[in-house]
């Protein structure tokens, strides 16, 4: 399995960690509050959350550090487009969560599996994107200084390759989506594949990374206006341009800036105190 071959990756991989820079100041926040049946958009971000947590394999100390730190920097709840989902979803939603908040591996998989099948079923309309926050980019780096390496690696097990992708191996793939979609369709995969390209040449440095996703974001569009014809003529051209744009990143950076990030968006989820409260209280 994936994580058991990332095992030694996790342990060189934790020794590249670094301590944050200066933590943000501490601001009054809402406390977290059980998703209302209505508010599927919330209680889809807590289940993000509480799928992050499991990844990590947190013990109880570490979970409470992070609901401290949750406390802290979480920001406020946003208003968001109310979800259009069927209450069939709703509830195969409700027991992804009651699962993963169980840690009980057997439902966690057996629900999820039962979760993504009716996903790409219904196409539900949810709100569940998170922007990373300034306060999460900056303690981050903090939350990585505590994981063990095994916990970096069963994180780094779970994701799939493409999001294992280095900057220019992701380029390259958004090539081949150029040729193949269009539309909003296209400009949903350029955004993506620019986004993830920014933070991580650049890492969780807000300006840089949105300097360096414009940037891949141009090339990507330079490709996708090309001819079938001129594409296959310059397409050497195009990966010499991404390789400049990718940089000389090692495999080990690109690793670390993967938890890095995910650990960002973590702390940028309005319901990880929920989610990291409702852990707790079955843990013994």
């Amino acid at each position: 399995m994936l994580s058991r071959r990332l095992w030694a990756v996790g342990a060189l991989f934790l020794a590249l960690t670094m301590s944050a820079g200066a933590a943000p100041k501490k601001s009054d926040k809402t406390p977290p509050s059980k998703p209302s049946k209505e508010d599927v958009n919330d209680l889809s971000m807590e289940v993000a959350a509480l799928q992050t947590i499991h990844q990590l394999k947190l013990d109880k100390a570490q979970l409470e550090a992070l609901g401290k730190l949750a406390r802290e920097i979480t920001p406020h709840a946003q208003e968001r487009e109310a979800a259009k989902v069927s209450d069939k979803y709703r509830k195969a939603l409700l027991a992804v969560r009651d699962a993963l908040t169980a840690n009980d591996d057997a439902r966690i998989e057996g629900r999820s599996t039962a979760l993504d099948e009716l996903r790409t079923k219904e196409s539900p309309e949810v709100e569940e994107g998170v922007e990373l926050t300034a306060a999460a980019r900056i303690k981050a780096g903090e939350v990585l200084a505590l994981l063990k390496s095994q916990q970096i690696a069963s994180y780094l097990g779970a994701q799939e390759d493409d999001d294992l992708a280095g900057p220019a191996d992701r380029l390259s793939a958004a090539f081949e989506e150029s040729r193949k979609k269009s539309g909003e369709e296209w400009d949903e995969a350029r955004d993506a594949a620019a986004e993830a390209v920014g933070w991580l040449v650049a890492g969780l440095d807000a300006d840089a990374s949105a300097k360096m996703a414009d940037q891949a974001k141009t090339l990507l569009e330079s490709g996708h206006l090309l001819s079938e014809a001129d594409f296959k003529a310059q397409r050497k051209e195009l990966d010499t341009a991404a390789g400049k744009l990718a940089g000389d990143l090692s495999s080990m950076e690109v690793l670390r800036r993967v938890v890095e990030h995910g650990l960002a968006e973590l702390l940028s989820n309005p319901r990880l105190g929920a989610a990291v409260e409702a852990r707790l209280k079955t843990m013994k």
